[in-house]
């Protein structure tokens, strides 16, 4: 019950939003090959490193369905990353990492994609672990010029070239692209809460902001779905069980003080018991003792009695 009547306080502090209460919101993709957003970008500050980051939600299970592509005039596969890992694709180079990981349909999951020619390395990270690295042409940097359409490849060059193969058909939420390699514990750090503010704290180094991308035009079936009602939700669910488990914690501690203190006077009442069975045994021995000497002390009077009485008898006669 007091979960529901949360609920529906929620549902009534949601009915007016701001404009930041819109950057949860969860961009969803229809299922055409017509159904895309797309946008040219300056790269400029991505030219040496970068990783693109985003929370997805897999819906299509065949095809390959291709949830980023940047795309320049000499290099139509500049980047491109799909939801199964089979097309991970840099400056052309394709590697399919579909057997290093299994996506659960209809679940969201996070996924990165990190390079810089610093190290000539690029990485893949799914939910913050990184499944595969490899080695890039030494030199090279990303191109400029180009277009990133998010929801299908670009196969003929700068938005041309979408095919019903790469139609993404899922959600994605919180794509950023920041300007440097980000590191395995930063990426872990995203990957926790999909309702976090984590990335607000990298500042200028989010070179590409979600918040920015939601305003980009979007063509076909394209549409926003409301994801602060669902944070909101999340947070208050995870903020009663932290309060529970507290609770709980609290309670579980008593139990132990109460134990222990239970089990003290438990070994207190036998040590007293110990004390009192050594003395009565004690008892038991003294009395003992004063009972033979009793004995021996009533007998030597009765013969001393027998022999006073034998003296008197032979006095008399």
């Amino acid at each position: 019950m007091a979960f529901l009547m949360t609920v529906i306080l929620l549902m009534q502090s949601v009915t007016v939003k701001s404009t930041s209460d819109r950057d949860h919101n969860i961009l969803k993709f229809g299922h055409t090959e017509n159904d895309y957003v797309m946008f040219a970008h300056d790269m400029s500050m991505f030219t040496t490193g970068f990783t693109v980051c985003s929370w997805v939600r897999k819906l299509r299970n065949d095809g390959v369905p291709t949830w980023f592509s940047y795309a320049v005039i000499d290099q139509p596969l500049e980047i491109q990353i799909s939801d199964m890992g089979d097309r991970t694709r840099i400056f052309g180079d394709s590697t399919n990492l579909a057997s290093l990981y299994t996506v659960t349909p209809g679940t969201w999951f996070h996924n990165c994609l990190s390079w810089d020619s610093a190290t000539s390395t690029r990485d893949v990270y799914i939910d913050g672990v990184r499944v595969d690295s490899k080695a890039t042409p030494a030199g090279r940097t990303l191109r400029q010029g180009g277009t990133i359409v998010l929801g299908n490849e670009q196969d003929s060059g700068p938005g041309a070239g979408m095919d019903n193969v790469n139609i993404f058909d899922g959600e994605l939420y919180k794509l950023n692209i920041f300007t440097r390699k980000l590191d395995d514990i930063e990426i872990r750090e995203m990957s926790v809460d999909m309702c976090s503010e984590v990335e607000m704290k990298y500042g200028n180094e989010r070179g590409l902001k979600w918040e920015d991308v939601l305003q980009k035009t979007k063509y076909g079936n394209v549409v926003e779905n409301d994801g602060y009602f669902g944070c909101m939700l999340l947070n208050t669910v995870r903020d009663m069980k932290m309060e529970n488990e507290a609770s709980l914690k609290e309670l579980n501690n008593t139990i132990l003080q109460l134990t222990s203190e239970l089990n003290g006077t438990i070994v207190e009442g036998k040590n007293a018991v110990l004390k009192l069975n050594n003395t009565m045994q004690k008892a038991i021995v003294q009395l003992k003792n004063m009972d033979k000497e009793l004995s021996s002390k009533t007998q030597g009077e009765i013969l001393s009695l027998k022999e006073r009485s034998q003296e008197t008898t032979e006095r008399k006669y």
